[in-house]
């Protein structure tokens, strides 16, 4: 959605909202109208507390900040007399009435939103090019670039090689890459990368992120890099792993995912803006207007943050605060109030239950995304933590396991295939012994980038322990897995790994078992696993398929 849609689509939701709002104030006016009937008291106060909160969310984010204000009054007028209902009397309903006058005056005086100052709150990023792994390798080094383009082909990069900046800049004109990897040095210039790239960088808003290499390491060359906007620096002679390892920084599946936000908050004027900010920042939201159903959607949509009103109807932000943190599964998603309340002190014990942050509407589009979205990446990273392997990033072995149960049952009732694949290095300890634990870990990144590129999104992949890996396959027979794994186990053999200036390559063996051949997860990983090892009896760089 650009900006022009946005402020369209927002023009449309205020129309709606103003043509309402002298119906709200009227409602109130007559709820305030029966305060001095003591049997309907308790009613009307808490009606008349819900209908002023609700407004005073709503207000000043539709251009009616003195609506907000008022109804702020009201609500707190509400509230103080819920706590001791026999003290109303004329005086106090003679001020509630005072208070629906200004409410009435403040509808009218509300001016427009100045739309103009809503930003584009999304910015064009390289996934939103159909060239998203598109790489532009450019260098003068002939044989270097045919190496890089070829290593980085096998991971899943479709690259363009240029040897001058002049190509380079010929091709920015027709197509923007995912990114550019580029030398420092060229014949004309020492340091033409740098200078390309800071001029570009004037010229062009969204460029594509830049990775330099360079035989130079000192400190001039790489200051030059940074401040042309350079993301990182290679040290020549490098492996291509180090290489892919950045641009998977850059283009990770997890990385590229909308981030998911669940609103629980009973006022519909508020939830349709809200919507439509999180459409227009490109954040998948999900909203819940009734917190009774709360717990039924947090299972389906599985928010990386929930934010909820703290005043609503049957079940309050605090109340339901609680009630989420005592579902286990449930713990770790940051929760959020967002509410009209401003008493610090209020803010802070209703933190105490379980919340996370509190933010105060009326909220800038602008700042609500921000805080949406660096809690859910703080969220992400803390959940990589738990489930993911450290040098790897792939799923854990107890993460992994918990995979193929899942995936097992699932496949179990809808009566269909899958494939258990397990995989261990060749010969490891030699290759740790003659090019050191820093190489070692090298080829495990490599084996584990493969996997997670070569595989589909639906597999699980994990490191098992040590150099062992394993992967879980749904809907797959075992000549699928076997072709799949064969692909992948001759590209990893052509991989080159670099340690002290040497070239060496590494393999591995596989062993694949399927269900419904073997019935259970124990079975399966029984299967793969001598499978695996009669591959090694094989002489290892196979694969062998589990008999029953």
């Amino acid at each position: 959605m650009n900006a022009d849609d946005f402020k369209a689509r927002f023009e449309k939701l205020r129309r709606d909202y103003v043509a309402t709002l002298d119906e709200r104030v009227l409602e109130i006016e007559s709820l305030c109208n029966s305060l001095g009937e003591p049997t309907k008291r308790m009613n009307v106060l808490t009606a008349l507390g819900h209908r002023s909160h609700n407004l005073a969310g709503s207000g000043a984010t539709y251009g009616f900040s003195e609506v907000s204000d008022v109804a702020r009054q009201l609500e707190q007028f509400a509230t103080l007399y819920l706590a001791q209902p026999d003290n109303v009397n004329a005086e106090s309903i003679s001020d509630s009435q005072r208070l629906c006058g200004a409410l009435h005056e403040a509808v009218k005086a509300g001016g427009p939103v100045p739309l103009a100052d809503f930003p584009s709150i999304r910015q064009a990023t390289a996934e939103d090019n159909d060239e998203f792994k598109l790489i532009y390798l450019v260098g003068d080094d002939i044989d270097l670039m045919g190496k890089l383009e070829l290593q980085l082909s096998r991971f899943g990069y479709s690259v363009r090689v240029f040897h001058t900046v002049t190509q380079l800049r010929d091709a920015l004109t027709l197509t923007l890459p995912g990114a550019i990897v580029m030398d420092v040095a060229f014949p004309e210039d020492p340091l033409g990368g740098p200078n390309f790239i800071g001029k570009i960088c004037q010229r062009v808003r969204h460029h594509p992120p830049v990775i330099f290499m360079s035989e130079r390491a000192d400190l001039e060359s790489r200051l030059e890099a940074v401040r042309s906007g350079g993301i990182a620096y290679l040290k020549k002679p490098f492996g291509a792993g180090h290489l892919v390892d950045e641009l998977d920084r850059l283009f990770s599946d997890e990385s590229r995912e909308p981030h998911r936000a669940l609103l629980v908050d009973d006022s519909p004027s508020f939830n349709s803006y809200f919507s439509l900010v999180l459409e227009q920042a490109g954040v998948e939201g999900e909203i819940v207007s009734d917190p009774i159903h709360v717990l039924d959607t947090i299972r389906t949509f599985r928010p990386e943050l929930i934010l909820l009103d703290m005043y609503m109807p049957r079940c309050s932000g605090v109340e339901l605060a609680q009630v989420i943190r005592q579902v286990e599964d449930f713990v770790s998603i940051p929760i959020v109030f967002l509410s009209t309340e401003t008493n610090l002190g209020k803010q802070l014990s209703a933190m105490q239950f379980g919340a996370d942050d509190f933010l105060v509407k009326p909220i800038e589009p602008v700042h609500l995304i921000a805080s949406i979205k660096s809690r859910v990446e703080r969220y992400r990273a803390l959940r990589t933590m738990m489930v993911r392997d450290s040098l790897t990033g792939l799923l854990n072995h107890t993460a992994l396991k918990e995979q193929l149960d899942n995936q097992l049952a699932r496949v179990q009732r809808e009566h269909q295939l899958l494939a258990f694949v397990m995989i261990d290095l060749d010969h490891f300890k030699k290759v740790n012994d003659t090019y050191g634990h820093a190489a070692g870990d090298r080829v495990i990144r490599g084996l584990a980038r493969m996997l997670r590129q070569r595989l589909r999104k639906s597999d699980a992949v994990g490191r098992y322990g040590g150099e062992e890996f394993a992967a879980v396959l749904p809907a797959a027979t075992a000549d699928q897995a076997r072709q799949i794994m064969e692909e992948i186990r001759e590209d990893f053999a052509n991989l080159k790994f670099i340690s002290n200036d040497v070239e060496f390559s590494a393999t591995f063996s596989c062993g694949i078992a399927t269900f419904p051949g073997f019935s259970d997860a124990v079975e399966l990983s029984i299967a793969a696993d001598e499978a695996l090892y009669r591959a090694k009896d094989q002489g290892r760089n196979c694969i062998v398929l589990a008999t029953i």
